[in-house]
């Protein structure tokens, strides 16, 4: 715990206006705070007979365990949401901010992909379903004013 910043250091933040459902359901948004899926070692003892270079990115990289955690939990919060989320992805109503590592940052491209699987004309190509939607990040240095940046686009957004 002393040589890494631990858990909070590491967070991925996923803001949704209500949009749509703003009428049926009055003002507001759902705010969404989580860490990455699961990575390999960030370092390993001294005297571990596994070494980095045995880990295909190396030390602290998310895993494809990791990847499939993070889309089926964009599924579950498609689920979970369907009330407030649009059906595709509107860039007014949805804002993803990560920590920048890049471990954080794969985990929220993976969990986007899960969340807002491209349909109709979001179709960029049929063989890939899969639509790039901004991820926001800041220097690691500034990693807690994260949430209060994503704070303030929600009560700016829920003005408009």
């Amino acid at each position: 715990q002393a040589r890494h910043t631990g858990g909070w250091g590491r967070l991925l933040l996923l803001c949704a206006s209500l949009g749509e459902a703003w009428r049926a359901y009055g003002p507001g948004f759902v705010c969404r705070v989580f860490r990455h899926g699961d990575r390999t070692p960030i370092e390993n003892f001294p005297t571990d007979l596994h070494k980095e270079s045995e880990w295909p990115q190396g030390f602290g990289q998310l895993t494809k365990t990791g990847m499939r955690q993070q889309h089926e939990l964009g599924q579950y919060t498609r689920k979970r949401y369907s009330k407030f989320l649009s059906a595709t992805y509107n860039r007014k109503q949805v804002y993803i901010q990560s920590t920048d590592y890049d471990r954080t940052l794969m985990s929220a491209q993976t969990y986007l992909a899960g969340l807002f699987p491209p349909i109709g004309n979001q179709i960029w190509n049929p063989r890939i379903l899969w639509q790039p939607i901004p991820v926001h990040t800041r220097p690691q240095a500034t990693a807690l004013l994260h949430a209060f940046a994503a704070l303030r686009w929600m009560v700016n957004s829920s003005r408009q």
